[in-house]
């Protein structure tokens, strides 16, 4: 598949993380990114993370991202963005900086090619709670006990 330098600019529902990201928080199983919304209860406790970034909800979020399609699943675990681009233009989806490249490591059904050698999966995995002493504003509160605490104050 060959990319374009910005494919988010004619595709409006094209996000770069579930094609290089997979994460956990204390609130949330396996998902591309902590804003995110999951109704999966796969995550380190019970399901490899590359075994679940292959498999059929991570590959059902790329095919409908790939085609340009809002389905209920990307409403439903996207919608945080969706939500926030209609409302003030902007979104972490818009903001994240891409290398739209990640795409050649796919077929057009969102499914990882086999065989790939290509080394871009991030992966974000936290077995331990959100006891963090970082308050980095993009996290959310519920990613992080200093911005948990900053939110209650």
């Amino acid at each position: 598949m060959t990319t374009q330098k910005d494919p988010q600019k004619d595709n409006h529902v094209l996000c770069g993380y579930p094609f290089y990201a997979i994460r956990n928080g204390p609130s949330i199983n396996y998902a591309p990114c902590c804003w995110a919304r999951t109704k999966s209860i796969c995550g380190p406790q019970n399901t490899p993370a590359l075994e679940y970034f292959k498999g059929n909800i991570f590959n059902d979020m790329r095919r409908d991202m790939l085609i340009g399609n809002k389905t209920e699943l990307l409403q439903d675990t996207c919608g945080l963005c969706y939500q926030n681009e209609n409302n003030n233009g902007s979104s972490p989806r818009l903001q994240t900086s891409t290398d739209w490249d990640v795409l050649d490591n796919f077929d057009s059904d969102g499914r990882m090619i086999e065989g790939t050698r290509n080394r871009f999966i991030k992966m974000e995995l936290n077995a331990f709670g959100n006891h963090c002493n970082l308050e980095c504003y993009e996290c959310q509160p519920d990613n992080s006990s200093r911005r948990e605490e900053r939110l209650k104050k």
